[in-house]
């Protein structure tokens, strides 16, 4: 085997290595990790910055009426679409429940 040859076999493994250590950390946080472990290195990600950039400027808020405005409609959206996401499952799973005279006459 050539050096050449060498080298593109070599190449390619080491793709295919980098490939599925990429794809197994990928799973690991989408589906496999502990989600207190991903939420809350989600929340220090979003939350280092607004505190460093708050530091580096040196100007802290003056008024906080607007933070409150976002808060409020954050947690307004959060429960308008959990309410809506548990209807659709209600409306979903009573599709599969039978009525007790049908499930009588499955006895």
């Amino acid at each position: 085997m050539s050096d050449k040859e060498n080298l593109l076999t070599t190449s390619a493994f080491s793709s295919l290595k980098f490939y599925e250590q990429k794809r197994t950390w990928k799973e690991w946080f989408l589906l496999d990790g502990n989600r207190f472990v991903v939420a809350a290195a989600v929340g220090i990600t979003i939350f280092i910055p607004i505190v460093g950039i708050e530091y580096v400027l040196r100007m802290p808020f003056q008024d906080p009426q607007p933070l409150y405005y976002i808060f409020s409609s954050i947690i307004t959206g959060n429960i308008t679409l959990i309410m809506v996401v548990v209807s659709i499952n209600q409306l979903l799973l009573s599709q599969g429940f039978k009525t007790p005279v049908e499930l009588q006459a499955q006895l």
